[in-house]
């Protein structure tokens, strides 16, 4: 799997780009997260285990062109998921997105092959109900 660690300085188009990044990598470092604040122009997000010494502090950049990361401390007080847990970051919008590079979805499919393939290529294990709701979107998608 790819490394998806956000840096300082990184920049987003726009919120929904920043927070697919902040969920793929919360799935992969194996950590929860909560947006302490958000409004339309910055948010903070910090670890959800105290004590909080992981944060990040993202914003519109100078002329709002951009969603900039303009602090970020990566040190994570929590010690992270056990490896196969269910990971509450991995939820309906990124299972949407990130599916297809597991598993070619048909109607065929069934709910225990996409949890095996979600498993096998991003070592994290969804429920049953997860399973069918990303297929029957996909499949409408499509």
């Amino acid at each position: 799997m790819a490394h998806h660690a956000l840096t300082d300085g990184q920049q987003f188009a726009d919120w929904e780009d920043f927070t697919i990044a902040l969920i793929d990598w919360a799935v992969e470092a194996r950590f929860e997260y909560i947006v302490a604040k958000a409004d339309p122009g910055r948010r903070i997000i910090n670890c959800r285990n105290p004590p909080r010494g992981f944060h990040i502090y993202v914003s519109f950049t100078n002329r709002n062109e951009a969603i900039q990361i303009a602090r970020l401390e990566p040190y994570h007080s929590c010690i992270g998921l056990a490896p196969n847990a269910r990971v509450p970051q991995s939820n309906l919008k990124w299972l949407i997105l990130r599916t297809p590079a597991a598993i070619i979805i048909t109607v065929t499919t069934t709910a225990k092959e996409i949890q095996n393939a979600i498993q096998l290529r991003y070592g994290v294990m969804i429920k049953d109900d997860q399973a069918y709701r990303v297929k029957a979107c996909l499949l409408t998608v499509n």
